[in-house]
């Protein structure tokens, strides 16, 4: 009795169709086995694979590995059509060669009756391999056609991205709470001036309790061929917090190829948001770049004269009789360093620093008519959200303490440990009371929108006076109330542009 293997292929796309389903080949292949006299020892299964060429197959290398031992383990592979085993022309000559010629092994497509050994046979053979593959490429273009047509509708292809699910009446998605929750928190803290390595330190650290399991875990929403749900854990690496922040599938644009839709489903950051967030994004990738180089106020300010940028020139000399060099720094027009078409427009660095506290402090004091500035009050709906995160983060504290003091109890940690987590927890605590005290009078205040411009402008003051506070830090606050700084040195004139 001679020894057969058989093989068994089923795609993804294909897994409702019953009449080439992996239990309706192994049926029609032990059917066969068993009327001519073969005994089946190896069964190589690839369920679920799609791919159009044999080197995605691991089931079909496998096979074809073990066909090249000696001794052989078979004499002969069974298989139901010829598009199951092969998908070209290019494997189907080449894995035929191999097997037949090389390792003198049998293929028998138990569905299609052919004597290899005549010319007819052989020429029959190479037909239904060359339909093979026409099929399966129509079927690619047709399967794309398809879901180009479904894309231009805007309707979900795939697994939904983090924070959406999909509406099963409309095909869209839509916001699936649990995970859209994180999803602003991380907007929010990028805003705050938090790197992309703090906020998923935070998320790692802070996230199941502030969300529950959504914050490390993306629960799927399909289902696999063998009925399960493939969840998904979290790392909140660098690089996702950055690809979550560049996604703007979270303002409602849906981009699938090189379909594009606007406004297609609901949002889960506003449009003012994740734009904020983008140039945060572009400016402190250049700042990471060029870290030696960075400072405050850079990419804010400008030549009034020609609307150039002013950047900084950094200039080191030792005054006669000093031990040390001493170091300037100056902001001067770009457009006269690289084209001399304007003046160099000089100001001292530490001027346009003091300058710019100087008159933000006249403004909470009332010396500067904001009537004139195009201010917008905060939307209560955002604070509302913020609110709620800090107020669950406030909770969280005596948890985060407990978990510390149970660490000195079981010697993890020493005394000395205990008691700096406890002064960094007390600080952080204190800075989450103010904020919290901040956001309900803002709720609940009928202040004018001049109120809350000078209540915004106050902030400002106070990050930027503060030296424990980060340079990164200070620009995120500073990107967020003014959007240009324009300097005049003939003039004698600064002029400060706020965002509305």
């Amino acid at each position: 009795m001679r020894e057969a293997a058989i093989y068994a292929r089923v795609s993804s796309n294909e897994q409702a169709n019953k009449d080439i389903s992996i239990p309706a080949q192994l049926e029609k292949l032990h059917e066969y086995a068993s009327k001519n006299n073969l005994m089946i020892v190896k069964k190589y299964i690839d369920d679920g694979i799609s791919a159009k060429t044999a080197d995605k197959r691991d089931e079909f290398l496998k096979m074809i590995a073990e066909a090249k031992k000696d001794p052989k383990p078979f004499d002969v592979i069974l298989y139901h059509k010829g598009d199951r085993m092969f998908r070209n022309m290019y494997d189907a000559v080449v894995y035929k060669k191999l097997l037949r010629e090389d390792r003198n092994i049998d293929l028998i497509c138990v569905t299609q009756d052919i004597d290899t050994n005549t010319p007819h046979g052989m020429f029959a053979e190479r037909m239904m391999d060359a339909v093979a593959e026409y099929f399966s490429a129509n079927l690619s273009e047709e399967v794309m056609k398809g879901m180009n047509q479904q894309a231009k509708k805007g309707v979900a292809l795939g697994e939904p991205p983090y924070g959406y699910s999909i509406d099963r009446e409309t095909g869209k998605y839509k916001i699936y709470e649990p995970e859209a929750k994180v999803v602003r928190y991380i907007f929010k803290q990028y805003i705050k001036g938090n790197s992309l390595r703090e906020i998923g330190v935070d998320l790692r650290a802070n996230g199941v309790n502030l969300f529950g399991d959504s914050a490390l875990l993306k629960v799927s929403k399909a289902i696999d061929n063998k009925g399960k749900h493939n969840d998904q854990k979290i790392s909140w690496a660098p690089k996702t917090i950055r690809n979550t922040l560049s996604n703007e599938v979270y303002i409602g644009n849906y981009i699938w190829n090189d379909t594009q839709i606007e406004n297609n489903h609901p949002a889960i950051i506003d449009k003012d948001q994740f734009e904020l967030v983008q140039e945060l994004l572009k400016r402190n990738k250049k700042s990471k770049k060029n870290a030696s180089k960075d400072y405050l106020l850079k990419g804010l300010v400008t030549c009034m004269e020609c609307e150039g940028n002013l950047s900084q020139l950094t200039q080191r000399y030792k005054p006669v009789g000093a031990d040390k060099e001493q170091i300037t720094r100056k902001l001067r027009c770009t457009r006269h360093v690289r084209f001399k078409d304007c003046y160099p427009n000089y100001w001292s660095m530490e001027e346009v620093e003091q300058g710019l506290v100087s008159y933000l402090k006249e403004i909470i004091r009332d010396k500067v008519d904001i009537s004139t500035l195009q201010i917008t009050k905060t939307n209560n709906n955002d604070l509302i959200k913020e609110l709620n995160q800090l107020e669950q983060k406030y909770e969280n504290f005596d948890n985060r303490f407990d978990k510390q003091m149970q660490a000195f109890e079981a010697g993890v940690i020493d005394l000395e440990q205990l008691q700096g987590y406890k002064e960094r927890l007390k600080e952080e605590k204190e800075e989450i009371e103010d904020r919290i005290a901040e956001l309900e009078d803002a709720i609940n205040s009928t202040s004018t929108d001049h109120e809350g411009f000078k209540q915004q402008i106050n902030r400002l003051i106070h990050t930027l006076e503060n030296d424990d506070i980060s340079l990164n830090k200070k620009k995120n606050i500073l990107i967020q109330a003014i959007s240009e700084i324009q300097l005049s040195k003939r003039q004698d004139l600064m002029k400060i542009i706020f965002k509305t």
